[in-house]
């Protein structure tokens, strides 16, 4: 879904499209499971948009400088995918769930970030963090980028999935060997108790082969 969506935003963006309310509850998934980004009531055409001050906008996901002089930019936007990035992996969660607009402002304009799952991929902690939520629209990643580094990440991911599964192979193989080691030694036990019990039974033969001569 991230890619997906990262992709539709970059094609929005080269169309000089500032979309305005990138989240979760506006990306659609058809029946190939590629999402489609939706509502685009908020969205203007050109590098910048400034709103005036009584219009409504979605604030949970909106960048510092959306709050100070009400600009929207494709920078902007970015902010507001880095937000879309914490919902998928926060299995859909509100951002900044129970906490006051006022209070939410304050919070985001003093540099406070939502917070990831542990479960998520350090990659892409680090890269939304760091560069996705800077405080300076001029420090944070393009959509070409972020469809580059979310590339990375997906081929990363792989990879290492694949070295599990392989040493989680070897470690069962590596099992089976012991195992087989074990019912090898057994036998071979097994084998030399069968031969001094015939040397035993032919000593004992002997014994009283002797016996019987010297009577």
């Amino acid at each position: 879904m991230a890619s997906s969506a990262a992709w539709g935003l970059e094609y929005l963006h080269s169309r000089s499209c500032i979309h305005r309310d990138i989240a979760a509850r506006n990306c659609l998934y058809d029946k190939k499971k590629n999402v489609k980004i939706s509502d685009f009531g908020l969205s203007r055409e050109g590098e910048e948009y400034k709103m005036t001050q009584t219009q409504r906008v979605p604030m949970k996901s909106m960048a510092p400088e959306c709050f100070t002089n009400f600009t929207f930019t494709r920078s902007s936007d970015v902010f507001s995918f880095g937000v879309l990035l914490w919902e998928i992996f926060s299995d859909a969660a509100e951002p900044f769930e129970g906490i006051k607009t006022a209070e939410m402002k304050n919070l985001i304009l003093n540099g406070v970030r939502l917070e990831f799952p542990a479960a998520t991929p350090p990659q892409i902690t680090e890269m939304v963090t760091q560069h996705l939520w800077s405080s300076r629209p001029e420090d944070r990643y393009r959509m070409d980028q972020i469809v580059e580094g979310l590339k990375l990440i997906v081929e990363m991911e792989a990879e290492r999935k694949d070295k599990k599964e392989i040493q989680r192979e070897d470690t069962v193989k590596g099992s089976d060997i012991k195992i087989k080691k074990k019912k090898t030694k057994s036998r071979s036990r097994a084998s030399q108790n069968r031969a001094n019990m015939k040397k035993c039974q032919i000593g004992n033969a002997e014994g009283k082969g002797n016996s019987l001569n010297q009577s």
